[in-house]
């Protein structure tokens, strides 16, 4: 950290923790060797300062044409990276979204050849702590407005249920348990198709949420190997929701056919998620 940055700037701290905790995570996912950097720095002066935060790894760097596609939802620099590193994404793409909501933005730079990557966010926490224009608080109040009218339809219920959340990627775990908070929900968290396999035979969840895409095993075998050992032990049914930004109805009937009860698409909502609890999950 700069020796200039001061102690206390004004911004939005959870969309700030989002945001980093994106960039860090792709950053350490793909970095096998070598180091990871976060560097906190001022930059302008006068009324137009900015906090500046930059990410930096020795990773495996990302082809200078597709440096603008990895900000698009869904969307990898390689479809190999799906395989070998799991993901979505949309990593890149909610970040952007999180730092434009504060007035920032997010580019990012390549050492073409020595596996380098460069993420720069210039994020709107101004140093002089100036109240935002009417003009600009207007849109904001009204996205606040339909976020608590979201956030009322969907009270908290006390569901007193343990559930499982099948999800490698640490950015989209993070989301769905702050989406599930304050629903008196116990949730387990496995980043990988085998354990949650064996949480699944080992204990008893109201619910499981599924990624479809993750490393190893993937989530339409461990539904489909779930199904298997429920109809051999004569264990009950547990409902099964599939999480995966393939929305097409190929992708639907497949998920259906794995044994799950529910397909929802990436990014997914909080109401998405609350709706399928109610839904699958008696209130205690």
């Amino acid at each position: 950290m700069a020796s200039d940055v001061p102690a206390v700037v004004c911004g939005d701290p959870k969309r700030l923790q989002q945001s980093l905790a994106n960039l860090l995570n792709d950053a350490i996912k793909f970095t096998s060797a070598g180091r990871v950097s976060l560097l906190v720095s001022r930059e302008g002066t006068g009324a137009d300062e900015w906090l500046v935060l930059e990410v930096t790894d020795t990773g495996i760097g990302i082809d200078v044409p597709k440096i603008k596609q990895v900000f698009e939802a869904f969307t990898q620099a390689d479809a190999s990276l799906i395989r070998q590193y799991g993901g979505t994404g949309l990593g890149l793409s909610i970040t952007r979204a999180l730092v434009q909501l504060m007035g920032g933005t997010v580019d990012a730079e390549n050492a073409a050849g020595r596996g380098s990557i460069f993420v720069r966010a210039c994020l709107c926490c101004a140093l002089r702590c100036q109240p935002p224009t009417r003009q600009a608080l207007s849109p904001l109040k009204a996205r606040v407005a339909e976020a608590s009218a979201q956030e009322d339809a969907y009270a908290p219920a006390h569901l007193g249920q343990s559930v499982l959340l099948a999800e490698d990627n640490e950015v989209n775990v993070y989301l769905a348990k702050a989406m599930l908070e304050g629903q008196g929900l116990q949730i387990d968290v496995a980043n990988n198709g085998l354990t949650a396999l064996d949480l699944a035979h080992s204990r008893r969840f109201a619910m499981i949420f599924m990624d479809v895409q993750m490393p190893g095993v993937n989530g339409l075998s461990v539904t489909r190997e779930l199904r298997r050992f429920e109809a051999e032990s004569g264990r009950s049914r547990i409902p099964i929701i599939a999480l995966t930004a393939n929305a097409y109805d190929a992708d639907i009937e497949s998920s259906i056919a794995a044994g799950c009860d529910l397909h929802i698409g990436k990014p997914f909502t909080k109401p998405q998620l609350v709706e399928a609890l109610f839904r699958f999950v008696p209130v205690a």
